[in-house]
């Protein structure tokens, strides 16, 4: 597992992707920011961001979240390294960083 890809987390039906770094992902433990098919209405500014792909995916970046890496299911998808600079943006827009 690695920062950038997307899981599926089957016990919610849900998909993460991961945020942390590969040190902490190693270790058996992930930041992850959840994902889905559009951001809820009302999102403003870069708090979500478009992952792009097929079927287009948004990261949710004010839903951060720690998760143990044997609780993750497939891999659905890995989001681009240009991609990942907008999540960390957001990611720090969101904890004031």
């Amino acid at each position: 597992m690695k920062r950038g890809e997307v899981y599926e987390y089957p016990r919610f039906d849900r998909r993460l992707l991961i945020v942390s770094t590969q040190p902490l992902t190693d270790e058996g433990s992930a930041i992850v920011v959840e994902v889905g098919d559009e951001a809820p209405k009302g999102t403003q500014g870069m708090l979500a961001v478009e992952l792009g792909g097929q079927p287009p995916m948004s990261a949710f970046c004010w839903r951060v979240n720690y998760m143990r890496t044997d609780r993750l299911g497939a891999r659905v998808g890995i989001v681009p390294p240009q991609v990942m600079e907008h999540v960390d943006m957001a990611l720090r827009t969101a904890m004031d960083l």
